[in-house]
């Protein structure tokens, strides 16, 4: 089945003027005229489906789905509609390019061992997604280059303070973490809330890196999950996900993300010896973390001792900051992609990237959920 047959042919181009505002028009990935099955795999993890579960919703019998996934034969003209509808994209993304695929080898995720297999496929679909979303983007826009120093020599401490001092930094509380991190070329998206046991994970790819992470958790937690992946990708340039090596890897990117978004320098000269929850309370607030980081912070530099450390991590359960961050800080957001999509005179919008990259206009809302206020 050839393109030619799928609503005849043509792909929405955006156009330079609207309501009398100048326009920055994207290119879009242009349409083949054969079927990708790589495509329509993709679409179907994206969504964590089994062939069953889609063929019991399109009516497409689950033989003929797993040949079209394996390219022994093309859908067609009804199949490819039912089946686009269903999965949210447009019947000619399943004539793009082949999808270039991720490897799980590179993608780091802090609890493999309790995400599920779909999970994983989902998110790394998404990151295949990552790839082409902000190809797209950069077809029109001139991004940051990366400025993430790789650091295999160091401790997590040391690390966390050299990037201080190579992003100037001093000691200070980062106002922005997520603005910071995309200052210095790191591409940010958010987690589809499917993927409920992934915390955020990390990937590079021709020299650009990028950070998956949930908006479901506390402003406080999200700050620390993209320190955490930052410290991947300073200590594990490779992210190569050697088992072996797994947990090790996650003990050292939690202490690189406290010492970075928590310096010892300045720490020791703010009289926490022995801090009480109230001080420590008092001081998570000025650092934007979590009350259970600040005095995990605290205990790791032996500002509190273990039963000390025991008595404060009670009582912070017992007033709710375990699961929770009461009176928490305002959640960050995506300075970069607010101005690429809305805030800037020559601009694009969410409907014009979907329309690029052949998606539905929700399907890229949830790359961008709790990041933008689309």
């Amino acid at each position: 089945m050839t393109l030619s047959m799928i609503q005849g042919g043509c792909s929405r181009t955006p156009t330079r003027m609207r309501h009398g505002r100048s326009h920055t028009a994207l290119t879009t990935i242009p349409v083949g005229d054969l079927f990708t099955p790589s495509r329509l795999r993709w679409a179907r993890e994206r969504l964590m489906l089994a062939r069953t579960d889609l063929a019991s919703v399109t009516g497409v019998s689950v033989s003929a789905l797993t040949s079209y996934e394996k390219g022994s034969s093309n859908p067609d003209v009804r199949d490819i509609e039912v089946l686009a509808a269903e999965l949210g994209v447009h019947p000619e993304f399943f004539y793009l390019h082949d999808m270039e695929e991720v490897p799980e080898s590179v993608v780091s995720f802090r609890r493999a061992s309790k995400t599920s297999k779909r999970q994983q496929c989902a998110a790394r679909g998404a990151a295949q997604m990552a790839v082409e979303f902000f190809g797209v983007i950069e077809s029109a826009f001139k991004l940051p280059d990366l400025q993430v120093p790789e650091i295999d020599d160091a401790t997590p401490e040391q690390a966390a303070e050299e990037v201080r001092a190579q992003w100037h930094l001093a000691d200070r509380p980062i106002a922005d973490m997520m603005s910071l991190l995309e200052s210095k070329g790191v591409r940010i998206l958010s987690l589809d809330h499917r993927c409920k046991d992934v915390d955020a994970f990390c990937f590079s790819r021709d020299g650009v890196s990028y950070i998956f992470v949930s908006t479901v958790k506390t402003a406080e937690r999200q700050r620390f999950d993209l320190a955490h992946e930052l410290g991947h990708l300073v200590l594990h340039a490779d992210l190569s996900t050697d088992g072996a090596k797994s947990k090790e890897r996650e003990r050292q990117a939690d202490a690189f993300a406290s010492a970075f978004l928590m310096p010892a320098s300045r720490i020791y000269t703010q009289s926490m010896n022995g801090a009480p929850v109230e001080r420590i309370l008092k001081a998570k607030k000025y650092w934007q973390v979590s009350a259970m980081a600040m005095a995990r912070r605290l205990h790791d530099l032996k500002l509190l001792s273990d039963w000390q450390y025991r008595r404060v991590v009670i009582e912070l359960s017992q007033r709710g900051y375990r699961s929770a961050e009461p009176d928490g800080i305002q959640r960050e957001q995506s300075q970069l992609l607010r101005k690429v999509l809305f805030m800037m005179d020559e601009h694009t919008t969410t409907a014009d990237t979907a329309a690029a990259l052949h998606l539905t206009t929700d399907v890229v809302r949830t790359y961008l959920r709790d990041l933008t206020l689309t």
